[in-house]
């Protein structure tokens, strides 16, 4: 929620997001001054905070507040993690040659990932079901796996309990089909997460926390807006070199003879 800086009382739900770029070599490490060791995966920020209003209401106090930007808002830039993460409980992670090497079968992918989880966090899941949906994100988007991975991710997506296929509507405003699942915990509220998939090559292109009934750590925003979101802009293999996709200012070494 934004605080207006003009007017004593007066909040608003703003969204706001910034981009985050990611490269992932299933070959040679990258090399960095500021790493210990050699790695495969480099994340960066980028160095723009946006902002938009998150309700027609909202604009119109926005656009009353002299339509401040994100850094005029004060607020700190957000949080990447949608999944269980956000709420403090365990998220998925494995390292890209675990990702590479993943069970291409759905109910052996299903029992594979809760193995994982099981040894590496809690012992027991209170909801499996909620968690492989929660951790979805990250397979689809977030961990450079196979297209068959990819395919038995969505197999088991559908086999998941209290799944529903939704129609929505992206933080970009861009509309189409998605699979939602509800949770209702004391902090969160009830809350839908939604993956949006595009059709035509089954690609995520976004995931987001819709508020349906706001809980104790969101209790100032109004049903219905995103709580959290991430969109993804581009997510593909290439074999443009190392060194024309990272920025200059990243103090990493690439081999450009290695595939991205």
């Amino acid at each position: 929620m934004a605080k207006s800086r003009h007017r004593k009382g007066v909040m608003y739900p703003m969204e706001l997001d910034r981009d985050d770029f990611l490269l992932a070599s299933p070959l040679k490490p990258f090399a960095g001054s500021d790493a210990a060791h050699p790695t495969t995966r480099v994340e960066w920020p980028g160095e723009r905070l946006r902002a938009r209003p998150a309700t027609a209401a909202a604009r119109s106090a926005w656009n009353a507040d002299r339509r401040p930007s994100a850094d005029g808002l004060r607020t700190e830039a957000p949080e990447r993690s949608i999944g269980p993460a956000m709420g403090g409980g365990t998220a998925l992670d494995f390292s890209d040659e675990t990702a590479r090497g993943l069970p291409t079968d759905p109910a052996e992918l299903r029992s594979w990932l809760l193995n994982h989880v099981t040894r590496t966090g809690p012992k027991s899941l209170r909801d499996p079901d909620l968690f492989l949906f929660q951790s979805a994100s990250f397979l689809l988007g977030g961990a450079p796996v196979s297209e068959k991975v990819r395919v038995a991710t969505y197999r088991l997506l559908a086999s998941l309990k209290n799944v529903r296929l939704i129609n929505a509507t992206d933080a970009r405003g861009r509309s189409g089909k998605a699979v939602s699942m509800r949770e209702t915990s004391n902090g969160a509220g009830t809350v839908d997460l939604q993956l949006l998939i595009d059709p035509r090559n089954g690609t995520l292109t976004a995931s987001q926390l819709i508020v349906v009934a706001p809980g104790q750590r969101n209790a100032v925003l109004p049903p219905g807006v995103r709580w959290y979101y991430e969109v993804i802009e581009n997510a593909e293999w290439t074999e443009k070199p190392a060194s024309s996709l990272l920025p200059k200012s990243l103090d990493v070494k690439a081999d450009d003879g290695q595939r991205q």
